[in-house]
């Protein structure tokens, strides 16, 4: 997503939104860097004209862990380099009209038996956008229910305001260390996703 200058058409800001972790490095790397993230914004700056903002959407069940060839610098460096000219040549295809700004908050308790958590998120409406904000990771296929549901453009930001564990479909639980060892119950990320998608049908 691209901010542009009314009069001149000029892109100033932008973000982008993608379904994937920025951890790469590993424990053993001790030198400072900005990660997977950080060195993509940084190359896409010369095709943007400017550093976007990289935003998790859903990224419960995506990494790029499988095809790693390293866990250092050097490799964030390597696949960083690698998306940027993707990204960059992604076309941008509408326009989205923005206006005032109106919030629906959302609540949700898990309940186990090691307790209970809360879970706050909410859904912000930018007039033609509306922004999913969630302190956790959704799945992809509950991610595209709730853009598929929604009335307006949206992003889904993940890992924004807190983070509270995996979110997957039922029929996920079990394949992967993300369900086996989760607290969150089996179907509750169904029960979450339909209030993110009710709050953004209420914001219209």
């Amino acid at each position: 997503m691209k901010f542009c200058d009314a009069v001149t058409g000029t892109p100033f800001a932008g973000l982008v939104n993608w379904a994937t972790h920025s951890a790469t490095c590993g424990q053993a790397e001790t030198r400072l860097n900005s990660e997977f993230a950080g060195m993509t914004s940084k190359k896409l700056e010369p095709y943007f004209g400017f550093f976007p903002a990289m935003i998790v959407g859903v990224a419960g069940d995506c990494s790029n862990r499988n095809t790693r060839q390293g866990t250092g610098v050097e490799e964030a460096e390597r696949i960083s380099s690698g998306i940027a000219p993707q990204i960059a040549a992604i076309p941008v295809e509408a326009e989205v009209e923005l206006g005032g700004i109106r919030v629906q908050t959302l609540f949700h308790t898990v309940h186990n038996e090691g307790g209970h958590l809360g879970i706050r998120g909410c859904v912000i409406s930018l007039g033609g956008l509306h922004l999913f904000v969630a302190p956790l990771e959704f799945g992809a296929k509950l991610g595209k229910q709730m853009k598929a549901a929604c009335p307006q453009e949206g992003l889904i930001f993940g890992c924004t305001g807190g983070y509270y564990e995996y979110w997957l479909p039922e029929e996920e639980y079990g394949l992967s260390f993300e369900t086996k060892k989760s607290i969150v119950p089996k179907g509750d990320p169904e029960v979450l996703t339909n209030k993110y998608i009710q709050a953004s049908q209420l914001l219209g």
